[in-house]
Formats: C-alpha cells, sequence, structure tokens
C-alpha cells in the first residue's frame, strides 16, 4: 500500500501545482501503526509522525497484535492527547493543524 498512497498524494500535488493557494496548504494524513511503515515514510519522505493518544487507562493495555504492542516503539514528531470531549478535541486539531501550517511557513522563511 506504500506505493499506492505515495502515488495517490503525487497525483493530488501533480493537480494542484498550479494553484499555490491550495498547494501550500495541503496536509496528507496517512494512517499507520507498524513502527517500520512510519519510519519508512519518515526517511522517504519526509513525513512527520504523530501519535493520538487516548484516555490514559489504554497505555498499559496489551492488544491482540503487533502493530498496536509496537506502536510506542516509534519516534514520534507530535504527541495528541485525545481525552476530553469531542468539542475540546476538535479544538485541539484546528489548533494543531494551525500549528503546522506555522512551521511548514517558519520552516521556509
Amino acid at each position: 500500500p506504500h506505493k499506492v498512497i505515495e502515488q495517490t498524494i503525487r497525483e493530488h500535488c501533480n493537480r494542484y501545482k498550479d494553484t499555490p493557494e491550495i498547494m501550500n496548504n495541503l496536509i496528507f494524513l496517512v494512517q499507520s501503526r507498524e513502527p517500520n511503515d512510519i519510519e519508512r515514510w519518515q526517511r522517504e519522505n519526509g513525513a512527520k509522525a504523530i501519535l493520538i493518544k487516548r484516555d490514559e487507562e489504554l497505555n498499559d493495555q496489551v492488544w491482540s497484535n503487533h502493530a498496536d504492542d509496537e506502536v510506542y516503539d516509534c519516534a514520534y514528531d507530535y504527541v495528541l492527547e485525545n481525552t476530553g470531549s469531542l468539542e475540546e478535541w476538535e479544538d485541539s486539531i484546528v489548533w494543531f493543524i494551525k500549528e503546522l501550517k506555522r512551521e511548514k511557513w517558519e520552516s521556509h522563511i
């Protein structure tokens, strides 16, 4: 699936390459739980890894598969905690996306 996702991202970028107001605001989210896949996205595509943690009681849980069991075996660029209401989570996500955009622009200055 890695190559298929890369191709889809390239297609979107090519579609909007002549429209800077869209191209400069594109954010692609790829869900991946396995550390090897996450590290590959970081290494090959310059991706930023985001871990979204739910309520604290879930952190010590043993899951039934290695991908979930190993989710903390990766170096994440950002860790978001989803511990409040849906409205609080939505506010957090809006804030986070604004921060990502700000970081993107500051890195080009």
